[in-house]
């Protein structure tokens, strides 16, 4: 049984359900009906209602009986009521799965709960950042219902996405889930780390990372690592002046690009003497 269903105009057709009003129950038990408003322009008086089953009545097969009081034959002018009995299968779509990751290497997220009708797979959706959740997605993948884990697509690098999963059933899609965001960054390039001996300085240089928010970077000396790890928080930032680590100048840096969380690949150089 649908959420939303209508009278047909076949059972009585000079009927006016204008004024009707319709109850549900669900084997035998009463459950929350709404009727709504007929459109303007709409081909036939009939009566459209929505029904709210209880997640305890969802179970499988169940009778409905619909009764509709109120309806007025325009042909007598008086009034009637009708009774459908029927057997439907009661059901709601499964609940949304949540996403646990959205990196890179891999989107995966927990099972679904179906709610009469059993999971047959996940849709995974993936839009620019600021997009709205209804606009067309740029990539779209689906997995089976077993498979909670899918790896992205050849995503465009340097963009934002927001990652959207949801479960499907053969009644119909649940709500989704949506990911904070999912970038794939590249390595820096040009990466260069000068000691300039007599002036006591040493700077690091990179080129920009498309889509990076700030960058990691990670100093090391004689395969040790330095106590002091750097975060360059301007996106715009493409070097830095390194600060003296103890008695010792480190020996290699290594430069990593971020976005909301997400590390690229980093690019590691050795510290070169200029004199």
């Amino acid at each position: 049984m649908f959420a939303r269903f209508s009278v047909s105009s076949n059972l009585r057709p000079d009927a006016d359900y204008s004024a009707a009003r319709v109850s549900v129950t669900v084997n035998g038990a009463p459950v929350a009906t709404r009727v709504l408003p007929l459109a303007p322009g709409a081909g036939d008086n009939t009566i459209v209602a929505e029904v709210s089953i209880p997640e305890a009545m969802r179970t499988g097969d169940a009778t409905i009986a619909t009764t509709v009081d109120g309806a007025v034959d325009r042909t007598s002018g008086q009034p009637f009521s009708l009774q459908i009995v029927s057997n439907a299968f009661v059901f709601e779509p499964p609940t949304a799965p949540r996403i646990t990751s959205a990196r890179r290497d891999g989107v995966m997220w927990t099972a679904a709960t179906e709610r009469g009708a059993a999971v047959t797979g996940y849709t995974i959706e993936y839009r620019p950042a600021g997009a709205s959740s209804d606009s067309i997605p740029e990539y779209v993948q689906h997995t089976a219902a077993t498979t909670l884990r899918t790896a992205p697509p050849a995503l465009r690098r340097g963009v934002v996405y927001r990652v959207t999963v949801r479960a499907e059933s053969r009644m119909g899609e649940a709500a989704s889930d949506a990911s904070p965001s999912l970038v794939v960054l590249d390595a820096p390039r040009s990466v260069t780390a000068q000691l300039r001996a007599k002036r006591r300085t040493a700077t690091v240089r990179w080129s920009r990372v498309a889509g990076a928010t700030l960058y990691d970077v990670r100093l090391a000396s004689r395969g040790r690592t330095v106590a002091r790890r750097l975060m360059i928080r301007t996106a715009s930032s493409t070097s830095i002046v390194l600060p003296r680590a103890s008695s010792r100048w480190p020996t290699r840096v290594t430069v990593a690009a971020m976005s909301n969380g997400v590390v690229g690949p980093p690019t590691t150089v050795r510290v070169r003497v200029m004199r």
